[in-house]
This record gives C-alpha cells, structure tokens and sequence, in this order.
C-alpha cells in the first residue's frame, strides 16, 4: 500500500516512542494480572505467556462477561468484545466443522472481555479500572 508523506512522517516520530510505549503497556498489565488474579478473576495474559505478549489487547474471560460490560459502560471505563463468533459458528463454515469438538472456542467468544490497555493512561485510570473491574464481577 501507499503512505502520504504526512502519514509517513507522523510514523517516523511515533516509532520513537515505540519501546516506551510497550514498557508501560506491559507495567499496566503486570499491574492487573496481580490485582485481577487475587480477586479471581481470569486474565488471558498469565506468567507463561507474559514475556512474548505484545499488550495490545489485555483480555479477562468471566461468565458475566455482557453484566460486566455493561456495569463499567456505566462507570465510564469502555470496554470490547472481539471475535464474538467463533468461525465454526459462521455460516459460511456451517458445514465443515463438528460444533461439539470446538466447545471450548463457543464458550471462550462468550466469556472474553478486553479492557482498554494503552500507554496514556495514568496511574489513577488503571487503579480506577481495577477496582471497578473487581467491585463489578461480583455483584
């Protein structure tokens, strides 16, 4: 594809700050994965995979994932839903799969949560998260 040379330029100055970026995306979701993991709470991001990660995403899994969401709509903090089919329940792949063999795929799209993971965010924003993550979970 072809870039502008605004666009261009605008990726020179933010490659700089690159590596920068990812420390504090990282410190973010070590902060989390403590917090979150002592109030039970399931992060897709563990100790087994947290060196190779790349923080662009920082997922938790929970069966009251829409309840959740909507709760931290509610208090100011957005959250997504990615892949929220898995393929093998997309029509076009209607006929080539066996739903029960990739159960665990189903559950997975209905229980993920991604909350807002970027480098701008102050300390504040993420203990505010935090602490609202974990007072919505188990209401």
């Amino acid at each position: 594809s072809r870039m502008s040379e605004v666009d261009c330029a605008q990726m020179m100055v933010k490659a700089q700050y690159i590596d920068a970026w990812q420390e504090r995306r990282a410190d973010i979701a070590r902060y989390w994965m403590e917090r979150l993991n002592e109030a039970g709470i399931r992060t897709l991001i563990d100790r087994k995979n947290f060196d190779d990660h790349c923080y662009h995403k920082f997922v938790i899994a929970l069966d009251n994932r829409n309840q959740l969401m909507e709760r931290l709509r509610y208090r100011g903090i957005e959250t997504k839903v990615h892949y929220t089919t898995p393929l093998h329940e997309m029509n076009c792949f209607a006929n080539t799969t066996k739903p029960d063999i990739l159960a665990t795929a189903s559950s997975f799209c209905r229980r993920v949560l991604s909350l807002p993971i970027y480098p701008e965010l102050s300390d504040l924003e993420i203990e505010y998260i935090a602490d609202q993550v974990i007072d919505c979970a188990f209401d």
